[in-house]
């Protein structure tokens, strides 16, 4: 195992998924396996490990030069099947008690569609390489980063930014647990997520 491996599955298995009780139980009663340390090892193969750790070094390099790059972390979110829990629209307020302390609702503009998948359904969880601490880099309002040419964002031959949707927004969120990823509040648009999942 190497050493990338060892701290992402260490990494995810002390994640909300697995930790924060009311995000397990949204997991269990979905019908999903428990994000465990032995369930990472043996759900996904050596060759989709190097390639999360090939994509995670392509997202470090490509916006290292952005503002805020040294206060980014990278890794891998594990993205379950939306067919079983569907990370795009709101959760049940329950699922957002130990997160927030009480069962609260997500707010979300009942206007919006559904969103796009960018993990489709099949397997029961997706790895894929992106931001997992508290902020993301400072890349431009959203205005820009989706007028910005394509070269910009390209990473493994696909453009990250293909990814920064709602269900993997929404996936980084209940991975974290009770610590909130956020945004800056003038110039931050998207997270980058590597086109090049595991």
């Amino acid at each position: 195992m190497t050493s990338f491996q060892a701290s992402q599955i260490a990494a995810l298995a002390g994640s909300g998924w697995a930790q924060c009780p009311s995000v397990a139980d949204a997991v269990t009663g979905s019908g999903l396996p428990p994000v465990t340390a032995s369930y990472l090892q043996e759900a996904f193969t050596a060759e989709q490990w190097h390639a999360a750790e090939v994509a995670v070094s392509a997202l470090r390099d490509r916006f290292s030069a952005s503002r805020f790059a040294d206060e980014v972390s990278y890794g891998t979110v594990l993205v379950p099947n939306p067919d079983r829990l569907d990370t795009r629209g709101p959760m049940d307020p329950a699922v957002r008690r130990d997160q927030l302390g009480s069962a609260t609702a997500d707010v979300v503009d009942p206007r919006l569609p559904a969103g796009r998948l960018g993990v489709p359904p099949g397997a029961a969880w997706t790895l894929v390489a992106t931001v997992t601490g508290a902020y993301g880099p400072a890349l431009g309002s959203y205005t820009e980063v989706i007028g910005a040419d394509a070269e910009q964002f390209a990473i493994g031959g696909g453009d990250v930014r293909e990814l920064m949707i709602r269900q993997m927004w929404g996936a980084r969120v209940l991975q974290s647990g009770a610590s909130f990823p956020t945004v800056r509040r003038t110039t931050d648009g998207p997270s980058p997520c590597s086109p090049a999942r595991a």
